[in-house]
């Protein structure tokens, strides 16, 4: 084989590895990943209240850190998570020691923040985009 011919086949083989990464990238979802959190001390207590997610990517696509509290914070989980566009699903177990509800949750990922809803129950909770609850109470 001549070396035109060589340079030829290599340059179509780059060409072919650069659209396919370049397909994948425009096809994957852009999931707005982040920790979104409604965790807060109670003024009448002292307790530590509320629930964090915290969306990011995983080995075998997107999860999700899940962890409430009700007094005493549970135990963070990791879920996978089903995306749809903007969208994610994902379940939490019966007993889940994340000290949250089990059942199917929806969610709605934007620029502030995430609405979340239980499957069955239409009382939707926003849980806005920011730091951990947990980086921000060593600062105070």
């Amino acid at each position: 084989m001549s070396s035109c011919a060589k340079t030829i086949l290599l340059t179509m083989s780059v060409m072919a590895q650069l659209w396919t990464l370049v397909t994948y990238a425009q096809e994957r979802p852009q999931l707005k990943t982040g920790v979104f959190t409604s965790m807060h001390v109670s003024d009448r207590a002292g307790d530590i209240l509320g629930m964090e997610l915290y969306v990011l990517p995983g080995a075998n696509g997107h999860v999700v850190i899940a962890q409430g509290t009700e007094g005493a914070p549970g135990t963070p989980v990791v879920f996978p998570l089903t995306v749809s566009g903007a969208d994610v699903e994902f379940e939490i177990p019966l007993s889940c020691p994340c000290a949250l509800r089990e059942g199917r949750y929806r969610a709605s990922l934007e620029d502030d923040g995430l609405t979340l809803r239980r499957q069955g129950s239409s009382q939707e909770v926003f849980l806005p985009r920011g730091d951990s609850f947990w980086q921000s109470s060593w600062r105070q």
